[in-house]
């Protein structure tokens, strides 16, 4: 029998000889061969249902000469930030650098794609923003975001890319026009340096964490709507759960039943603790304990089942976020692990530290697949 493999467009673009007993991954390797699109950007449809590359053709109901439609996905990449100044974006497929964005002039603290992938915001030591279009071969600097008098340490985007949020070491966040660079609103209230500030996932609410020992959610219009306090120490970041539910805030000191659907925020703390938390009333619901030193980063996988963390300790861990249990423990860093971050599959992640190596990780097994040395100046 033979196989078409077809373009959303309709055209062909494989014809592949077949029987019933052929792998499906068999499939997805000859597409790779015969098109140039790694196995992992594909995606393979028959009769409108996306082929498992496990199994057979046989078992996945193919038995005869059939259509199948090509999906790509874009090529799995992830940013990274550098004190020799550059930013560079990296290929999981190759291992090698794709574009390097030049513009700052000083260390660049933090790097965050646009929700499309075709743009980048940095923030870097001298206290300047760069908002970047990112084309096939070239980067370019489309604005500066100037306001903060301080180091901006946590950068990002929207959920539909119009806006920036950044968080500076000058006890301050502020939103940003993404394409004009215009400044829109400045978050004040925290006592000390802000080290991350991020959207909700309806993006109507900013959530910060601060050297002040807290952190708070606001509204787009920079009031103060919810503070979490109980860690004993500075707060390196704090992340909302990714639920899609949208909810009220408009009085949640009032009535904070009344707010519809759970969302939950996960904060990371230099006491050693990364604490949960109820995102409408504020109050603790479980600190995951076991790390030896602060811990610097901590999010909440796709599913909101996981929660990961990175440590001063030189470990990353994952923890059950129902049960506070930890699950997983990754260590192999020489320096502090000062980021880890999941895959939206769940099934790598990705850690990082000061000397620059970036380090990926298969998480069923904890084994290291490769590691990324980012390159620096002199």
């Amino acid at each position: 029998m033979e196989l078409s493999v077809l373009a959303l467009s309709g055209d062909t673009v494989a014809l592949l000889p077949a029987s019933p007993k052929t792998k499906v991954m068999a499939v997805f390797g000859r597409v790779a061969e015969l098109c140039g699109i790694p196995v992992s950007s594909q995606k393979l449809l028959h009769k409108g249902q996306v082929l498992s590359a496990q199994g057979t053709l046989e078992e996945a109901g193919i038995l005869s000469s059939t259509c199948l439609t090509l999906l790509v996905a874009p090529c799995p990449r992830f940013l990274t930030a550098s004190s020799d100044s550059l930013v560079q974006l990296w290929s999981l497929d190759t291992h090698k650098s794709m574009l390097t964005l030049e513009g700052h002039t000083d260390a660049v603290l933090m790097a965050r794609p646009s929700p499309s992938g075709k743009h980048v915001v940095t923030g870097c030591q001298d206290g300047s923003g760069r908002v970047w279009f990112l084309g096939d071969t070239f980067a370019s600097c489309t604005c500066v975001l100037h306001g903060h008098t301080a180091a901006i340490y946590s950068v990002c985007f929207s959920g539909n890319g119009e806006l920036v949020l950044t968080a500076s070491r000058d006890y301050s966040a502020r939103l940003w026009d993404a394409e004009s660079g215009e400044c829109i609103q400045t978050f004040l209230g925290h006592n000390g340096q802000v080290f991350s500030a991020t959207f909700s996932p309806d993006n109507l609410m900013v959530l910060t964490a601060s050297a002040d020992g807290s952190a708070q959610i606001w509204n787009l219009a920079a009031k103060l709507l919810v503070v979490f306090l109980g860690h004993g120490g500075e707060v390196n970041c704090a992340a909302f759960s990714h639920d899609d539910i949208a909810f009220s805030m408009k009085k949640p000191a009032e009535d904070p039943a009344a707010a519809a659907g759970p969302r939950l925020v996960v904060t990371a703390s230099d006491d050693c603790t990364a604490r949960i938390w109820c995102g409408h009333s504020g109050a603790q619901l479980r600190a995951l304990q076991g790390h030896e030193r602060p811990v610097l980063s901590a999010e909440f996988s796709a599913d909101n089942v996981l929660i990961v963390t990175a440590s001063a300790d030189r470990t990353a861990r994952l923890w059950s976020a129902d049960s506070g249990q930890m699950l997983k423990h990754f260590q192999g860093h020489s320096g502090e692990m000062n980021m880890a971050s999941l895959s939206h599959d769940q099934k790598s992640l990705l850690t990082a530290h000061d000397s620059g190596l970036v380090k990926l990780w298969g998480v069923e097994d904890g084994s290291l697949l490769t590691s990324y040395e980012v390159s620096r100046k002199g």
